[in-house]
């Protein structure tokens, strides 16, 4: 069951206009966080996590929601280029090296009242790379 906050819910029951844009949260295997914005501009959550706009581009497949008991799986493309870095190591050469063997990844929905002006923010899926 997804968990939503009372802010978002009663955001989603009353708002006239909503925006909204899906937050990648990646944690590799050594324990270093990444952060992505699909918009065109860097997102602040309400708990101050930062989410950059600048980086590699993400197309992700369909999600499905089930009341069953299943095991999810979405299937995510990163289209990077030799501007896209991991601390000093590009992604095509973290990705090599098996950075993101096991990691961690965590798809939000962030919903906005206005272009940047954050709500709040679902967790969508989660899962291993």
């Amino acid at each position: 069951m997804k968990e939503c906050s009372d802010v978002l819910k009663n955001f989603l029951h009353t708002a006239k206009e909503i925006y909204k844009c899906d937050l990648y949260e990646i944690t590799l295997k050594g324990g270093i966080l990444l952060r992505y914005a699909d918009y065109d501009m860097d997102i602040t959550l309400p708990d101050g996590r930062v989410f950059l706009a600048s980086g590699p581009n993400f197309k992700r497949g369909k999600t499905k929601l089930t009341s069953k008991i299943e095991v999810d799986s979405m299937s995510l493309t990163v289209y990077t280029d030799i501007t896209d870095m991991i601390g000093t190591t590009t992604w095509q050469s973290a990705a090599q090296l098996g950075a993101f063997d096991n990691a961690n990844l965590t798809l939000y929905k962030n919903y906005m009242s206005a272009p940047g002006i954050v709500v709040d923010a679902l967790e969508w899926f989660g899962g291993y790379v």
